[in-house]
């Protein structure tokens, strides 16, 4: 015993100042309103009664958006894409709420399973390795992603939108 109090005496008394402060804090004091206990004071001095989120000037074209259905995604081929170039705003078409066609901007082609889908590149490189038995091995490693060819298709599809809403925005020189 005289050992572990030499040992862990310190741990011990300090836990034991620890818990005594704690305790006082937390339950020995009272404000004037006889509420006891630094949680409770706090409590007693908050505005529970919560915001009226209706009297926002906003609220109603607030409410107007989230009713506004979410585009509509979709794919309008059949099978698979064929090898080789491909358009393929012809095969993917998005739809905003009033039905007007969105201008889509694929970021990643993946497959069935999630993973993204890699070609090889014309800059491959020869990797060497070997096998467990000692053999020398050569393969291809290097990859690129598919790229969207859809691009530069955007400004001229934005440009139609915006005749189509009646808007006129102006170019900022």
């Amino acid at each position: 015993m005289k050992e572990i109090m030499k040992e862990h005496g310190g741990l011990l008394a300090t836990v034991a100042v620890t818990i005594c402060i704690l305790t006082i804090i937390f339950s020995a004091v009272t404000d004037s309103d006889g509420n006891r206990g630094i949680v409770k004071i706090i409590a007693a001095h908050m505005n529970t009664d919560g915001t009226d989120y209706n009297a926002y000037a906003d609220y109603g074209a607030y409410q107007t958006e989230i009713a506004i259905d979410a585009p509509v995604i979709e794919y309008q081929g059949s099978g698979s894409l064929a090898p080789g170039t491909v358009n393929v705003a012809d095969y993917v078409k998005a739809h905003d709420y009033n039905g007007q066609e969105l201008a889509v901007k694929l970021l990643k082609f993946r497959d069935k399973d999630g993973n993204e889908i890699l070609v090889p590149d014309t800059n491959s490189v020869l990797v060497l390795g070997t096998t467990g038995e000692g053999d020398r091995t050569v393969s291809h490693e290097q990859k690129r992603k598919v790229e969207d060819d859809q691009t530069p298709d955007v400004p001229a599809i934005f440009a139609e939108w915006k005749i189509k809403e009646g808007l006129a925005w102006e170019k900022i020189t």
